[in-house]
């Protein structure tokens, strides 16, 4: 089916881009709450895919995300956010 094809390289991409953008510390500084508001909350409901491969890319996309910013004192301050731990 040549639709699914083209989806399947579409979703390839987007992966893709999502994973240079975890990779670019300036980018996700600059736009840490617009990427913690709208973007994982995206990347998080892929998780619940039907699709293994989707749920694999989501899960690491959003890893990728995450580590990023738990890594970073400047997006997340550990000291400064311990009402929650």
């Amino acid at each position: 089916m040549p639709g699914n094809k083209t989806m399947d390289e579409f979703r390839s991409c987007l992966f893709n881009v999502l994973e240079s953008m975890a990779k670019n510390t300036k980018l996700l500084i600059q736009n840490s709450k617009e990427i913690m508001e709208l973007l994982l909350p995206v990347i998080v409901k892929k998780v619940e895919s039907e699709s293994a491969d989707v749920r694999f890319q989501s899960l690491k996309a959003f890893t990728d995300f995450i580590t990023q910013f738990l890594c970073d004192d400047k997006i997340y301050n550990s000291e400064d956010n311990n009402e929650s731990t």
